[in-house]
């Protein structure tokens, strides 16, 4: 794998809500892959098959590694490199959340789109700090692939829908690739749709809040591990204090609110801006 100063990690988790097609996830994936970075992907091994096995051709044997989750706890993920992407097999119940889901006895958000706002698509979109963290410990665990740890970004891997344009999308993504190489991140740069100073007349157990746009931030291993631990740790406290759980930036914004110091923010919305102001 070539690494550069950057590395985009996703990942797809299928059958979450009914909000869009299969098919329609595919193909704004493919869009994603289809650019010449380096890319981890966690994803689920039949969709990986069924889908994607135009990548799997070249495979020259599968791998695996070792993700210390607890103390003297392992997980143990198959992976595979593929030019200069690392697909790594992950299902479900790999998912830390699904060990907590039969205490979530009160799950009731307040929303108009309740196709996607299912408890199962909180728990992806929850679990976008763990996948970064996963992807820091394979680097490090990593050495003959990466001679150094980049600066890690999540992206979703549905995100080309906000974009819609090849060009665009490709020349956004770059420049995030070629500022990161002049000016690293100290902090998580995040995007902000909301003003996270001022204070929004809603319930952020249960109303979606977009102090935070969701879809993609980054920065240095260290404030990622850190961010994801935070993270965990208030899921885990909503999910036994509310019996419930919400969206992710959502809970990002209480972390905020006890952690400021940990954010770099910027203003965006949810169409190219998320990206071209990175």
């Amino acid at each position: 794998m070539s690494i550069k100063n950057t590395i985009f990690v996703s990942a797809f988790i299928s059958s979450n809500n009914k909000h869009r097609k299969l098919e329609d996830y595919i193909t704004y994936g493919k869009k994603f892959l289809s650019l010449n970075q380096n890319q981890i992907i966690f994803i689920e091994k039949h969709i990986f098959y069924e889908y994607f096995n135009e990548y799997s051709h070249d495979i020259e044997e599968n791998n695996s590694f070792e993700y210390l989750v607890e103390k003297n706890s392992l997980k143990i993920f198959e992976y595979f490199v593929f030019e200069n992407k690392i697909f790594v097999f992950f299902e479900k119940p790999d998912n830390y959340l699904y060990a907590y889901k039969e205490e979530i006895t009160d799950f009731n958000l307040i929303s108009d789109n309740t196709n996607k706002n299912t408890l199962e698509y909180m728990f992806v979109q929850c679990h976008k700090t763990e996948w970064l963290k996963i992807a820091i410990f394979m680097i490090d665990q990593n050495k003959d692939l990466f001679k150094f740890i980049p600066e890690l970004i999540w992206i979703d891997f549905g995100i080309y829908h906000m974009i819609r344009n090849d060009d665009i999308f490709q020349k956004g993504l770059k420049s995030i690739e070629d500022n990161n190489s002049i000016v690293p991140h100290s902090k998580i740069r995040i995007g902000s749709c909301w003003d996270v100073s001022k204070k929004y007349n809603i319930d952020i157990y249960k109303n979606v809040a977009w102090y935070f746009a969701g879809s993609l931030f980054g920065g240095p291993t260290n404030k990622l591990i850190e961010f994801a631990d935070l993270m965990k740790s208030k899921c885990i406290e909503i999910i036994r204090e509310k019996k419930s759980l919400m969206w992710e930036v959502n809970v990002w914004y209480l972390i905020y609110l006890e952690n400021p110091e940990l954010f770099d923010t910027y203003l965006c919305n949810h169409n190219i801006s998320i990206i071209s102001n990175y």
